[in-house]
């Protein structure tokens, strides 16, 4: 009997244990408001309706393989498209590129601006991934190496 009355004694200390650090993590702010410091995990749902708040597309992927070829961003926001290895992209004046993966390089026409270094790119340059290409004028092209993602805000045209 003695045996039985330890291992209870044991259980009891080891559900008295985790209440106080439930209770301690509590007091000292972890399960704050969701978001805030306290909490800072972030949930897919979340992350969506900030990105739907910024005019995002939620990632949607826009496949650039279809004859529909002259578009535009919704919203003022970006678009994630998918552009195959050999495919051009035109710009209009004032549209924005960014190259998220793959190989691209500016084509034949007026080049781009690259607003992440203030460089200018001129044709057959590089298209550097992760930076924002500004269109100076209609008829800027990117032409793709590889398959490439990319986020377009603006009118744009696939060739």
């Amino acid at each position: 009997m003695n045996d039985k009355l330890r291992k209870i004694a044991i259980f009891l200390a080891i559900v008295a244990a985790a209440a106080g650090l439930f209770g301690a993590g509590m007091a000292f702010g972890a399960g704050g408001e969701p978001g805030s410091q306290g909490d800072p995990i972030v949930t897919l749902s979340y992350l969506e309706s900030r990105l739907a708040a910024l005019g995002h597309n939620n990632g949607q992927d826009t496949d650039l393989t279809t004859n529909d070829t002259a578009r535009a961003g919704t919203d003022g926001g970006f678009n994630r498209l998918t552009l195959n290895k050999g495919q051009s992209i035109s710009l209009s004046e004032g549209c924005m590129l960014i190259v998220y993966s793959g190989n691209g390089k500016i084509g034949e026409g007026s080049g781009m601006l690259n607003l992440s270094t203030g460089e200018f790119f001129g044709s057959g340059t590089s298209a550097v991934l992760y930076s924002i290409f500004l269109a100076p004028e209609n008829g800027s092209l990117v032409d793709a190496l590889s398959n490439m993602t990319v986020y377009v805000m603006g009118k744009y045209e696939l060739r």
